[in-house]
């Protein structure tokens, strides 16, 4: 287990006071709106395991939700979580609204576009030119925007009718479920699904063909950092991601969904199927790498309450001493007037 959890914040544990007047959190933000019903359940980890450590009981933006770690492979989940239906719903008509919803479909292919040129760099090297290529989760589209412009026969899905059509408008063709793909491509996608394991499988015996590969993409926690964030780990948290993956867990993910890494750079992975049973990733490899990222944030937290109170300790004995005089004025000035 973890260091220092399921203790209340004055001892610096990860399970943030919500109400904490001293560390900080992301803005405010209502991530669920008040009067919309939605279905939370419970659900065991993508590995099966359903013994669970209680590590955060909010996100970066105060909803109160419980993070568990997995006993088994050490993954970070948000449990209960919403149903499958809640989910399909969530991301055709709240999600654009609550999150980035400033951003137009046309902005958004922009900030896709941005980051485009890595995937592409690392997916063009074992797929031939003429292969179909499948954005499951395409938003506006613009992550394809190179596959685009080199003559891919490029397809797209999301659950965003508004961003999905100005895909379109930008050469996508829309996704067939019937038809084979020869790459398919999930950028930020498995850690916003219920159970990824069948996701995955499913995907892949639909739709990708006989020698095809499958690129996933994912925010792992322990590729995350930066002093400016301060406790880093909370920063990640929010009720769009599920799922907290790490490097070792990721791969245990594939290797369950029957996937072989093919390459990889950073938290770009290639996949393809495996030819033959392998063996996954050890349970204390998984639980090793998420526990030195949970103390890594807990010696952030740590730190940052240290540099705060160091940087702030005048004013707070100052405050003290004006109340401290304040109240005791108070009962003088009663003695004296009764006395009149």
């Amino acid at each position: 287990m973890p260091a220092g959890l399921l203790l209340d914040l004055d001892t610096m544990s990860l399970v943030y006071n919500r109400e904490h007047k001293i560390l900080p959190y992301g803005s405010p933000l209502r991530e669920l709106p008040e009067s919309e019903p939605f279905d939370f359940r419970y659900f065991p980890c993508f590995c099966g395991c359903e013994e669970e450590v209680l590590v955060s009981n909010t996100t970066r933006h105060r909803t109160n939700l419980s993070i568990v770690q997995c006993a088994d492979c050490g993954t970070l989940r948000i449990n209960p979580y919403l149903s499958d239906s809640s989910i399909d719903r969530y991301y055709a008509e709240i999600y654009r609204n609550v999150k980035h919803s400033e951003r137009s479909p046309e902005d958004t292919f922009v900030v896709q576009e941005r980051y485009s040129a890595d995937g592409y760099r690392l997916i063009t090297q074992h797929i031939p030119r003429d292969a179909r290529i499948l954005d499951y989760g395409c938003a506006a589209g613009g992550r394809m925007s190179p596959f685009l412009e080199n003559g891919y026969d490029v397809n797209g899905f999301d659950l965003n009718e508004k961003f999905l059509t100005h895909a379109v408008t930008r050469g996508i063709k829309r996704f067939v479920p019937s038809e084979k793909y020869d790459l398919i491509f999930l950028s930020h996608v498995v850690e916003h699904i219920n159970e990824p394991v069948d996701f995955l499988r499913n995907i892949v015996a639909e739709n990708l063909s006989p020698d095809g590969h499958i690129y996933i993409t994912v925010p792992l926690i322990d590729h995350q950092g930066g002093e400016a964030r301060h406790d880093n780990l909370l920063a990640e948290i929010h009720l769009a991601h599920k799922f907290y993956l790490t490097t070792a867990s990721i791969r245990h993910l594939a290797h369950l969904a029957g996937l072989k890494v093919v390459a990889l750079e950073g938290d770009r992975y290639l996949f393809n199927r495996q030819q033959s049973p392998q063996t996954g990733q050890s349970r204390e490899e998984m639980v090793g790498v998420s526990n030195a990222v949970l103390n890594g944030a807990a010696r952030q937290l740590m730190l940052y309450r240290t540099k705060w109170l160091v940087a702030n300790l005048p004013r707070l004995l100052i405050n003290r001493m004006i109340r401290r005089t304040s109240n005791s004025a108070v009962p003088a000035e009663k003695t004296k007037s009764s006395g009149e």
